[in-house]
Parts: C-alpha cells; sequence; structure tokens
C-alpha cells in the first residue's frame, strides 16, 4: 500500500520571548519548569504536561510579569490544542490585563505574533487576524510578515498572501539578503504558494531555492536544506515529472556535498519517475546507480548478524527498488530482491512485514506464468487467517480478486470482492477510527467491482457502482477534514510558534481519482462528451499529486487522443501543454540515453583497438 501523506508546513518558529529576571520563580526555576512541559509536550504526555503548566502558572503569578505572560501563552497553546475552549478564553483575558505592564515593544510584537498563531492553528481566523495585526502595528518584519501571510494562506486569502510576500522579498531586497536567507524566504514563499496548488509560482521559488543552495559551501547546511525540500515541499507532488530537473540537480549536489547514501535516496526518486513515464532503461540505470551509492549490494544473507542489525530504512529502500523494477516489468530483478527481502524478515522475526512483499512476489511469479504464485497466495491467507489480521487478510484476498480478473474468471473474482466490500463496509460503520484506515481499501474494492462490470460488458452497471463508492468518498473527504481540524497541531516545541497548513495526499484520493477517470471513459463510449471531460478534469486534479505519475500521463493521452470531442478548447489545451511538458521529458531522457550509449561505444572500441 501506497503511502498515506500530510503535509504541514511548519513556516515560521518563534522561540517566544528571552527570559527576564524573576522575583518569586527564579529564572533557573523557571527555565527548569518549561523546560519539563517541554519535554512532556514533545513526548505527547498532554494531560501531564497541561497539569504541570497549572502548578507552574500559580507559582509564576508573583514573578516577574513577562515570564508570567510567557507560561500564559504557552498554556493558551496547549489548551487550545486540546480543545479546551473555556480555559483559553480564561487564559487570553489574563494575559491581555497585564499587558499595560509590560513596555518592551519587541516582547510585545513576538507575544501578539504567538498569539495569533495559536488561533490560527484552532480556526479562528478573526482572532488571528486581530492579533498579527498588533504585531504589524509594532513594527513590520519577516517575522511577522510571514506569520501573516501563512495565516492568509489557512484561510484561503490568496491575494493577501501574494501581496504579503511581495511585501517581504520588498523590505529584504533593501536590506541584501544572505544566501541563507534566501533560501529559508523562498522555501516558505514556496509552501504558500503550494497551499494555493499554485505550482507555476512555487516552482519560481524552488528555483531560487536551487540556485542558492547550489552556493552553499556548508555541507551539512546543504543536507539539511534538501532533505527539508525532500520530506516537505516535493513530498506533496514527489512523483510530477516536472520534478526530474530538481532532481537530477539535487542528485549532482548531493554527489559532490551530501554523501553517496544522499544521492542514492536522489536517484530512486528519479527512477520511479522515469519507469511512470515508461523509460524503463533509464530507469533500471538508475536504479543500479541507487543501489551502488546505498550499498545494498553488500548485504550477503549468510551474515545472519548483519541482516538482524538491518535498519527498516534500508529494507524499505530495497523494497521500494524492487516495486519501481515490478514497473518497468522486469519480474527477475524484483522477483530476486523481494525474495531475499522475505528471508531476512523471516530472520529478523518480523513476520508481518513480509506480507506486503510475499503479494508482490506471488505478482510477479504471476506475470512471469508461474503456478507458484497460486501457492505464495493461499500460504499468505492461511498465515492471515491464523493471526487473525482482518487488514491483511482482507489485502490478500482482494489481491487474489485482482489476479483472477486479469485471468478472465469474472463471476469467481466478483464473488470474492463483493464479500470483501460488504465485510470492509460493516468495519467502516462500526467506525474501527482507532485502528488502521480502511477507506483506500473499500474504493479499491469498488474499483475492482466496476472492473469486474466493464469486463462482463455491463457498464451500467459499472456506473451504479462508481456512483455508490464516489458518494462514500465524499463523506469520507468531508469527515477526514472534520476528524484533521480536532487534531492537535503542534510543531516540535511548546515553545516554539508555528502557523500550520495542512493539505494532504492519501490513497483515498488516487482511487477516487481513478473511478471518475473510470467513469468519464464510459461516458465517452456513451458519446456525452460533456459530462465526461468533466469527469476528466475532476481525476486529474485528484490524481496530479499522487505517487503515480502514469495515473495522470494516462489521462493526458486520453485527452490528446479525443481531441475532436473536447469543446472546452481552454481545458484542452491546459492539459495539451502539460503532456507536451512530459514528452518533452522523455525525449530529453531518450536523447540523453542514446548519447550515453554512444559514448560506451565509442570507448569500447578505443579499448579495444590499444
Amino acid at each position: 500500500m501506497h503511502k498515506k501523506f500530510l503535509f504541514a508546513a511548519l513556516i515560521l518558529a518563534l522561540t517566544m520571548f528571552t527570559a527576564a529576571p524573576a522575583s518569586a520563580l527564579s529564572d533557573a526555576e523557571f527555565d527548569a519548569g518549561v523546560k519539563k512541559a517541554n519535554e512532556l509536550y514533545a513526548e505527547g504526555e498532554d494531560s501531564k504536561c497541561f497539569s504541570h503548566l497549572k502548578q507552574l502558572e500559580i507559582r509564576a503569578r508573583k514573578s516577574n510579569v513577562q515570564n508570567y505572560v510567557r507560561l500564559l501563552v504557552y498554556m493558551m497553546r496547549l489548551s487550545s490544542e486540546l480543545g479546551f475552549e473555556a480555559e483559553v478564553k480564561r487564559i487570553k483575558s489574563e494575559i491581555d490585563s497585564k499587558l499595560r505592564g509590560i513596555k518592551d515593544e519587541q516582547y510585545l510584537k513576538n507575544l501578539h505574533m504567538a498569539v495569533s498563531a495559536i488561533y490560527a492553528n484552532s480556526n479562528s481566523f478573526k482572532e488571528a487576524g486581530e492579533e498579527i495585526k498588533k504585531s504589524l502595528r509594532r513594527g513590520e518584519a519577516v517575522e511577522n510578515l510571514f506569520t501573516y501571510a501563512m495565516i492568509m494562506a489557512k484561510f484561503g486569502e490568496r491575494g493577501e498572501a501574494y501581496k504579503t510576500l511581495d511585501r517581504i522579498f520588498k523590505l529584504n531586497n533593501k536590506g541584501g539578503e544572505k544566501n541563507e536567507e534566501i533560501i529559508m524566504n523562498n522555501m516558505t514563499a514556496a509552501v504558500i504558494a503550494m497551499s494555493f496548488e499554485d505550482f507555476t509560482r512555487a516552482r519560481e521559488h524552488i528555483d531560487a531555492v536551487m540556485q542558492a543552495l547550489a552556493k552553499t559551501s556548508d555541507a551539512g547546511y546543504f543536507v539539511y536544506i534538501y532533505k527539508s525540500l525532500l520530506n516537505n515541499i516535493f513530498s506533496y507532488f514527489e512523483y510530477n515529472p516536472l520534478n526530474l530537473r530538481y532532481y537530477e540537480k539535487m542528485y549532482a549536489m548531493a554527489k559532490q556535498k551530501g554523501g553517496r547514501e544522499d544521492a542514492g535516496t536522489i536517484a530512486l526518486k528519479i527512477a520511479k519517475v522515469l519507469s511512470d513515464l515508461g523509460l524503463y532503461k533509464q530507469s533500471a540505470r538508475r536504479l543500479d546507480e541507487a543501489a551502488e551509492l546505498l550499498g545494498l549490494g553488500s548485504i550477503k544473507l549468510d551474515d545472519e548478524a548483519r541482516i538482524k542489525e538491518l535498519s527498516s530504512d534500508t529494507l524499505e529502500q530495497i523494497n521500494r527498488i524492487a516495486n519501481i523494477f515490478i514497473d518497468c516489468a522486469n519480474y527477475d530483478a524484483a522477483s530476486k530482491l523481494l525474495e531475499d527481502l522475505i528471508f531476512i524478515y523471516e530472520k529478523k522475526g518480523s513476520l508481518k512485514d513480509s506480507f506486503e512483499k510475499i503479494r508482490a512476489l506471488a505478482l510477479c511469479k504471476f506475470r512471469q506464468n508461474s503456478p507458484i504464485w497460486k501457492n505464495l497466495t493461499e500460504e499468505l491467507l492461511k498465515t492471515c487467517g491464523e493471526l487473525k489480521d482482518t487488514r491483511e487478510l482482507i489485502l490478500t484476498r482482494n489481491f487474489l480478486g485482482e489476479l483472477l480478473l486479469e485471468t478472465g474468471e469474472v463471476t469467481e473474482a466478483e464473488k470474492i470482492l463483493r464479500a470483501l466490500a460488504d465485510e470492509t463496509e460493516k468495519i467502516i460503520k462500526d467506525d474501527a477510527a482507532a485502528g488502521p484506515d480502511f477507506a483506500e481499501l473499500y474504493l479499491t474494492l469498488g474499483h475492482n467491482l466496476a472492473l469486474a462490470r466493464i469486463k462482463s460488458n455491463d457498464a451500467e452497471g459499472a456506473v451504479k457502482i462508481i456512483d455508490s463508492y464516489l458518494g462514500f468518498y465524499e463523506i469520507y473527504k468531508a469527515r477526514k477534514k472534520n476528524l484533521n481540524d480536532k487534531k492537535r497541531k503542534s510543531g516540535d516545541s511548546l515553545t516554539n510558534f508555528t502557523v500550520v497548513v495542512e493539505f494532504s495526499v492519501s490513497d483515498a484520493a488516487e482511487v477516487a481519482g481513478k473511478l471518475y477517470f473510470m467513469k468519464a471513459k464510459i461516458l465517452f463510449d456513451k458519446e456525452e462528451y460533456e459530462n465526461a471531460n468533466k469527469l476528466i478534469a475532476i481525476a486529474f486534479d485528484l490524481l496530479k499529486n499522487t505517487d503515480h505519475a502514469k495515473n495522470f500521463y494516462e489521462i493526458l493521452n486520453f485527452i490528446v487522443a479525443n481531441e475532436d470531442k473536447f469543446k472546452d478548447k481552454k481545458l484542452f489545451n491546459k492539459f495539451r501543454v502539460i503532456r507536451e511538458q512530459y514528452d518533452e521529458i522523455i525525449k530529453s531522457a531518450r536523447t540523453e540515453e542514446a548519447s550515453d550509449n554512444y559514448e560506451n561505444t565509442e570507448k569500447s572500441e578505443k579499448t579495444e583497438k590499444h
């Protein structure tokens, strides 16, 4: 199963106010108390943290007013995150009552900035706006302007957010920016643009980051920034083909500055994008480079001690390589890696971690027309049943249903899939919210059931199934958003204040996109082009930031092949331009491959002559 991804853009870490001399509570005691609270917070011990802060509040009342207000702000943040609305109001009133006694303008500017972040993260737009404006009235600076821009972004005020970004860069141009400031400011601006899905503007800021990153001499800082790029900014549209130029630059810089392992990680991303575009030879070359850079070839299966020490990250890298080989239809290479992985998990005593790999191995054997796939699947079904692992059992039975659909055994496949859909629906209705999220799995079952109807030439039946499951997706999406709004939106520290903008990419969205596209193709066959075009646009939006570029590349190819059916020429031209960009990437990659092959041939011929 692919990743669930939630991108929390932590834009600005505002460490609250420097300590001031205390009376009843010494600086050392105050700092020790805050440190303990921070440790409890980081460990997720919210109740203990809250109790500790309440006790500290009693002692801090007789302390210096600035220290006392600092503590109140920390308490306000935690109370807000825990949903204690009455406590938030009480604390805010207490803070306001103490402000007259504080004359330090910088302190007050930071205080209002921190409080605005608290309100923003609790979706209180009016209060957040009032507080950040109080901060700005005490002097505009990059910090509070970025906080204001992020608040505007969080609440969808695109024009105001962009206007504020322009002010920030104008302010920086006057004072002259250091290389590090260029990087951080443009990364922040890129995330704000991405919150509006404005990838054109986001890429302008990413370009500025890349240019500045190339000038960075500090290897440690370089690694920190490029990992931030990979883990945050690029994670939202990780496998978009337009990222290739960035990945190639980062790959070269990582080899030069960041080390072999970092370069290997980037090579894997490049390989994945290339495989999605059908560039299998180029992808395989990158996989070989990645394996060498990551040192995966040095793992010996007869070294039991070394095997047990292998990290989960290393094993996941091997798994990624195996899955990309599957995408490239290189089932021999994939099978070898998967067999090694299953053996390693067995030696490590991590049986459950091998289940996904066993299904992948069974798929390889199925594609190779080897009967072993049935044995692997049956054995896995038996093991999951014995362990009473409901999720893995459903995944494996669904896998079996998918393969039966491929072999044309539609009736048998439907029998399995319908029973699974009923079982999964019951799990969702019983609300196993504390357990694994079954929504993506349920939608996948719907996709497979609709596919079964199509294979049986029952388009109307397929549409009914699709509509039913898309109805579920819309309800799920709204419910998921509500749950996310109620989650504790924290950074890594109680004393750092950030405005958090959340936007998610999930496997549920990916399957929903495939369902919309499936229905659109059915409507095309019925010559209902206008409705089909609308569904294609929805499908593309859902699929464009998911794990597989091939999903939306397939849509683009379908659109261009049916140009005469698209009355909305503006929409068609948008898709055509994107397809042309991808085609240019494919052409460039093939030209580069041909050039490399020519150079290698020349070298080989010269060697033979000598």
